[in-house]
């Protein structure tokens, strides 16, 4: 049943971006120059495009290049679900195959996004991209629910910053911290919590660890302004309360609730739009 298959998805499955139905044109094989054409390199047509990244999603029909496992070897015309992360980007593509399965089985393609609003698995009108974009996304937010610790509806009523402790536990000075240009610049965001949807948290405030800095190695990391509300999904942390209370004491900021463990950020919030989607998820479970 479909149901078992999905649950019997490896994780390398669950690590794949972009999913398709393809057949194998040519093995060895490569549609690119820059990849070397081997044993473990096949040209393979898409014939069907079932779960992608927006800039992935319209490549049905066209030939990529495919990078199989180790100790895998494609066979000619032979067809399959494949699920890959992509590789290379040039005159063609070339992705890296995570695993494949035989085309009848349904179960790896939807995964946990078997759930009644996810499109069916039936070929999509011409040109449409929205279901295979769709399930993408629903994708990454089960992966991002199923790592979060702590998911919260509220609002973030405060951000201030968060200064080393001059003092170390035990009354030792703290260790000098070498500034860098790649310094996260840590801040806090004070969060109003209006519903928990998973977790526990027995305040009616939690405090937030994330960096301010636009920096190249954090430029990505989710960033918090005061006023936004949304769905917050979180993790524990490893910053304790002893060095966010003294940062909080040394920045002069208001007082608030700080749990046994900081929390940081596991996406971007969710708009409230998503509540109801991700109910659904949470109320599926891990690995459902």
């Amino acid at each position: 049943m479909a149901s078992q298959a999905a649950a019997a998805g490896s994780v390398e499955s669950e690590s794949a971006t972009f999913i398709f139905k393809g057949t194998v044109r040519k093995t060895p094989g490569s549609t690119m120059p820059e990849v070397k054409a081997d044993a473990r390199t096949a040209v393979v047509r898409i014939d069907e495009v079932l779960q992608a990244a927006p800039v992935m999603a319209k490549y049905a029909g066209r030939e990529i290049t495919v990078l199989f496992p180790e100790g895998q070897k494609p066979k000619a015309n032979a067809q399959a679900v494949y699920y890959t992360m992509p590789w290379r980007f040039g005159t063609s593509v070339a992705v890296r195959a995570l695993e494949q399965r035989p085309v009848t089985d349904p179960g790896p393609v939807a995964g946990r996004a078997a759930a009644a609003h996810v499109a069916p698995l039936a070929a999509p009108a011409a040109g449409a991209a929205a279901a295979p974009v769709a399930r993408h996304e629903d994708h990454q937010l089960r992966r991002s629910l199923d790592a979060a610790d702590l998911v919260v509806t509220g609002t973030v009523s405060a951000v201030r910053t968060t200064a080393a402790p001059a003092v170390a536990a035990g009354g030792a000075a703290a260790p000098r911290h070498r500034i860098s240009e790649h310094d996260a610049i840590w801040h806090e965001a004070v969060i109003d919590v209006t519903a928990v949807h998973k977790g526990q948290a027995a305040q009616k405030q939690i405090v937030v660890r994330f960096p301010s800095s636009n920096d190249v190695r954090w430029r990505f990391h989710p960033k918090f302004r005061a006023g936004q509300d949304g769905i917050f999904l979180l993790k524990r942390g490893k910053g304790g309360t002893a060095e966010a209370m003294a940062g909080a004491t040394a920045a002069g900021a208001a007082a608030a609730p700080l749990q046994p463990q900081a929390l940081e950020s596991v996406s971007n919030p969710q708009p409230l739009s998503a509540l109801p989607r991700i109910r659904e998820l949470l109320a599926m479970g891990a690995g459902s």
